[in-house]
């Protein structure tokens, strides 16, 4: 944790954040992660895993696992395998929050057992603290192209 902490407070800008994230949850659940993110009006997927690129696309990256992190980005609530919303995914999706909105979604291929409470806390606290980071990178983005 103290690891990943260091990584996102030393990042400069929200692509060293999800990717300091998506990292981090991925050497914890050592499952493949996907970190969805909000560009142009649309959710772009950033994939971390070590499976073929044919199975990603066909299979992680389908229609439906994208509209289900869209529902999750827009309800900010968890959703897909192992909940009780839109349950026939093939992954996990969570919503990763800023103080007051939705700023990415990250969708994990879960075990089939679960996670046991300490991988479920820290998995709780990279979230929240992929968020604030992402918050704080967004703010000083602002920032920057109001000064230029």
């Amino acid at each position: 944790m103290l690891e990943t902490s260091l990584r996102l407070q030393s990042a400069s800008n929200r692509s060293e954040i999800i990717d300091a994230l998506g990292h981090q949850v991925k050497k914890l659940l050592n499952t493949s992660v996907i970190i969805y993110t909000l560009e142009a009006d649309q959710l772009i997927p950033t994939v971390y895993s070590d499976l073929s690129s044919d199975y990603i696309h066909d299979v992680l990256l389908t229609q439906q696992e994208r509209a289900i992190a869209q529902w999750v980005f827009e309800n900010n609530k968890r959703a897909g395998a192992h909940t009780n919303t839109l349950s026939n995914a093939k992954l996990t999706y969570l919503a990763i929050r800023s103080v007051d909105k939705v700023v990415a979604v990250l969708g994990f291929a879960n075990h089939e057992d679960g996670m046991d409470p300490f991988e479920k806390n820290l998995l709780v606290s990279l979230i929240n603290e992929g968020g604030l980071a992402l918050e704080k990178a967004s703010l000083d983005e602002d920032q920057h192209r109001m000064r230029c």
